[in-house]
C-alpha cells in the first residue's frame, strides 16, 4: 500500500513526526506509550483519550479539534473509532519506515556504550595502582568507598 500521507498533508505529517518524537522521549518502548493512550486498558485507544494525551501530555501541542480528529482518522486504519495497538504502531512504523528499526538499534547501542563507559570508570577508580586488574585489597576498598 502506497504511503497514506498525502504530501498536500504536510501538517499531519509534521504532527504525526512531533507525536512519535516526544513519545521516544518518554518512553523506552511504543508498548509504554500504547498503555499512556489506553487509560482503561481495554486494548485500544478511544478518540476521547488519544485527544487527552495530545493536549496533555505531548509538549503541550494543541491541535484544533479538527486536526486532532484528522490525526485520530490517519491511525485509525479500519474506521472503526478505535486506534488498536497495530494500528497504533504502523502510524510510526510508515513515518519512519526503517529508521524506526534502527532509531531503536541506535539507542540500545548508546544505552549499553554509557554502561560500557561508566563501568570503565567505575573499574579504573577502582584499579587505584593502574595495573589493568583489581586485586583483593582494591575490591574491598572499592565496596567500602
Amino acid at each position: 500500500e502506497a504511503s497514506r500521507l498525502d504530501s498536500t498533508k504536510t501538517w499531519l505529517f509534521q504532527a504525526i513526526d512531533e507525536i512519535g518524537y516526544e513519545m521516544t522521549h518518554l518512553f523506552s518502548v511504543l508498548d509504554e506509550a500504547f498503555d499512556l493512550f489506553d487509560k482503561e486498558n481495554r486494548g485500544y485507544i478511544s478518540y476521547k483519550n488519544f485527544t487527552r494525551i495530545l493536549k496533555n501530555y505531548l509538549n503541550g501541542k494543541q491541535w484544533t479539534s479538527e486536526q486532532r480528529r484528522e490525526i485520530f482518522n490517519y491511525m485509525d486504519r479500519n474506521n472503526s473509532n478505535k486506534i488498536t495497538y497495530e494500528e497504533f504502531s504502523l502510524a510510526f512504523k510508515e513515518l519512519y519506515n526503517k529508521n524506526w528499526q534502527r532509531s531503536i538499534m541506535e539507542r540500545i547501542y548508546n544505552a549499553i556504550r554509557k554502561g560500557k563507559q561508566r563501568l570503565r570508570l567505575v573499574f579504573h577508580a577502582i584499579d587505584t595502582n593502574g595495573s589493568g586488574a583489581i586485586d583483593i585489597t582494591e575490591f574491598k576498598a572499592g565496596l567500602e568507598a
